[in-house]
């Protein structure tokens, strides 16, 4: 019995500098193939006329999700709000609890999304794009939060 303790304290004695080497292995692959993308992505040069078009096309996306939260968050505001009418006017003590209790999970879901799909939509104005558009034609770079958000398929042709 001593002898397969001794034999097992070798085995794993050997096999830990084996293990290291192969976590060292993966990490450093792993790090090359989080790295690759960005380079990559990074040494892509667009003409200017592309990166209008792109900026254009991101504007217009953000447009679109902007309505899409602002019109979802409305409308879960609203049925809240109906709700809660229906649960203060309910006879019933224990319908009217359920109706307001579900009232309000309605409108503290609809009134964060209604807030949020606002402040996104005074962001992407048409007058927002058309200054960050025009300053860029004269030579300005573009806003880093905006810059951030290209990606490939901004850039590719319709």
């Amino acid at each position: 019995m001593i002898i397969l303790v001794k034999e097992q304290k070798d085995c794993t004695h050997t096999l830990q500098p084996m293990l290291l080497r192969t976590s060292i292995s993966l990490l450093l692959l792993y790090i090359i193939g989080c790295w690759l993308p960005v380079a990559a992505q990074s040494r892509a040069s667009y003409s200017k006329a592309d990166t209008v078009r792109a900026m254009r096309d991101l504007f217009e996306e953000r447009r679109g999700s902007a309505s899409t939260l602002t019109t979802i968050g409305g409308i879960t505001t609203g049925l809240g709000a109906g709700a809660m009418l229906l649960g203060f006017m309910a006879s019933d003590n224990l319908g009217g609890a359920i109706l307001l209790v579900n009232a309000i999970g309605l409108a503290a879901v609809g009134v964060p999304m209604l807030v949020v799909g606002k402040s996104r939509q005074k962001e992407v104005m048409p007058e927002q794009e058309e200054a960050v558009i025009g300053a860029y034609e004269q030579g300005n770079p573009l806003p880093r939060e905006l810059s951030r958000r290209l990606r490939r398929r901004h850039f590719a042709v319709p």
